[in-house]
């Protein structure tokens, strides 16, 4: 979750778990309604999502020492991202996908199930949006969430098709 200002500064990002991590964002979420517009690339470069998959069942069962040290984690990232000129825009622990609902074609109408139930232990927990200029940097600073052993995806957000 993120805390926005009336002038449109951040104040807060929570990342996963249910603690508040304080960062240097400005003007959120200035990236999403200017991102097409030139000014926002030539300060910014691209903005990448940082996916975060998980075992949500291994979250559930760590102790609360356990998972402060996740916290702390996330904290030493935000830091990182943050004193290293990259600039987070986003980014959201994700509800345990028992809740998801999965909508799909059927017929010539939609049914929503209770989902997604995929065949794999992961699933995304979480996520962090990036504005930067130096993607070899923000991979390298991304290693810190790889402390589990699981893998961290990095997908460049398209720009904005201009009107």
């Amino acid at each position: 979750m993120v805390d926005v200002g009336d002038d449109g500064d951040v104040t807060k990002v929570r990342a996963c778990g249910h603690r508040e991590i304080l960062c240097e964002v400005s003007k959120f979420p200035s990236s999403v309604r200017h991102r097409g517009d030139q000014r926002w690339k030539d300060n910014h470069g691209h903005e990448y999502l940082i996916n975060l998959p998980g075992d949500e069942d291994v979250w559930e069962q760590m102790s609360p020492e356990e998972r402060e040290k996740v916290f702390d984690r996330h904290r030493e990232f935000s830091e990182q991202l943050t004193a290293r000129g990259h600039e987070i825009t986003g980014g959201a622990e994700l509800e345990h996908s028992k809740h998801a609902k999965v909508v799909r074609p059927e017929g010539s109408g939609h049914v929503v199930t209770d989902g997604p139930f995929a065949e794999t232990t992961e699933q995304l927990s979480g996520f962090y949006i990036v504005a930067t200029d130096d993607l070899d940097d923000l991979l390298d600073v991304c290693k810190l969430m790889t402390f589990d052993g699981g893998a961290v995806e990095v997908r460049r957000l398209l720009d904005a098709p201009e009107s």
